[in-house]
């Protein structure tokens, strides 16, 4: 289970294996990269409404792997639903918990609302009927459509609202549909430690495990032999990159300039790339720039806060060609900017007094020195109690 992320990042991702490229730039001759080693990232964001029934369809067409995050829902019995946030709010018309809502509602809202791919505010698939999917549905277009060797990559999520033994019963349920479609060989796991990959291992044994770390601190998962991928934010290449190779796990970070130092997978954030002919244009693509990334650490998405109560954030930033490529972070409040750091550094500190009544959009963006960026939105409210979105 991944760390949440940067929700915004205005580049499609794709996940590329690098098993040696022949374009002649220093990599192994001997063998050739093929389309299903590619996993376009919640279907390719650049290019579709992420996480939807729309993306995938065109990943499988293009024959590539695909990638989904997934949430157990409010119905009885449990279902899952396809979903990188624990709310609605960033992908559709209307704001809801996840974990609190059924389908059947879920399936009310325009999940291709906020949609941009231009970013000039035109959102062109607005009242589409693109939903959000259930896993199943997915499932049943991949088993279907896949292409041979294709993959597919599956992120849990838990809503950290719920006790353990209750976001458990997502693996129950997640169990029974790879078996039911007979997934056991595609559908790749992604856990957040030996505690749930055993969690999992004890429902079957057939499931397969990855694992993905912030940190270089991975012995305990190198150690476990039923977590056959390990992935790391790429300035760990250098570290991690030979210890998880010597334990037989493959390596998967997000830049191709760190192949030499051992990494199978690398995450891009070219677009366009997801046909056959488009290698050598991803290849110069992911030369030029590595784009940069951040997460909003604390606090987390959707907390409550008293009306003139300061409040902390804390921002971690990223860019593979390194700290000093980070030209400002930036801080702002109903679209509106507060506050401006021009300071290269990992970890960048903001308070604010919020004097909002209601809920708040805050946002951080990221800008490196080629002028490339990210975002990444969180809701912020103000009351005395949790009202059920």
């Amino acid at each position: 289970m991944r760390s949440r992320s940067s929700n915004s990042k205005y580049y499609g991702f794709l996940v590329l294996v690098l098993f040696g490229l022949s374009l002649d730039r220093g990599y192994a001759q001997d063998e050739t990269i093929k389309i299903t080693d590619i996993v376009p990232h919640r279907g390719g964001v650049a290019e579709q409404p992420q996480s939807t029934l729309r993306g995938y369809l065109q990943n499988l067409k293009d024959g590539t792997s695909i990638d989904v995050d997934v949430r157990k829902t409010g119905d009885d019995p449990l279902d899952i639903v396809v979903i990188h946030d624990r709310t609605t709010a960033r992908t559709c018309d209307k704001d809801y918990v996840v974990a609190n809502r059924e389908v059947k509602e879920l399936k009310t809202l325009d999940a291709a609302y906020w949609f941009d791919p231009k970013k000039d505010k035109s959102y062109p698939l607005r009242g589409q009927g693109i939903t959000i999917p259930r896993l199943e549905e997915v499932f049943r277009e991949f088993k279907l459509k896949k292409k041979p060797g294709a993959i597919i990559w599956i992120d849990t999520k838990d809503d950290e609202n719920y006790p353990f033994a209750e976001n458990q019963k997502l693996y129950d349920r997640l169990i029974e549909l790879i078996g039911q479609y007979d997934l056991w060989d595609e559908a790749h796991v992604e856990v957040g430690g030996i505690k749930e990959a055993e969690s999992l291992r004890n429902r079957d044994r057939r499931v397969k495990l990855g694992y993905w770390s912030k940190t270089a601190d991975i012995t305990e998962v190198l150690n476990y032999p039923h977590i056959s991928r390990i992935g790391t934010r790429p300035n760990l290449a250098p570290v991690v990159a030979e210890r998880i190779k010597s334990a037989g796990k493959k390596y998967h970070a997000n830049n191709k300039r760190y192949t030499k130092a051992g990494i199978d997978e690398t995450l891009t954030y070219s677009p366009d790339c997801l046909g056959t002919d488009h290698y050598t244009e991803l290849i110069n693509l992911i030369d030029v720039n590595a784009y940069p990334s951040l997460e909003i650490v604390t606090p987390e998405d959707g907390q409550i806060y008293a009306q003139g109560q300061t409040i902390e954030f804390m921002i971690e930033v990223y860019d593979a060609n390194g700290l000093s490529d980070i030209q400002r972070v930036e801080f702002y409040v109903a679209d509106k900017l507060l506050y401006t750091d021009q300071v290269s550094r990992k970890e960048y500190t903001f308070k604010w007094k919020n004097m909002f009544s209601g809920q708040q959009w805050i946002t951080v963006a990221v800008y490196d020195r080629e002028g490339f960026s990210a975002k990444s939105r969180m809701l912020i409210q103000t009351g005395s109690f949790k009202i059920r979105r």
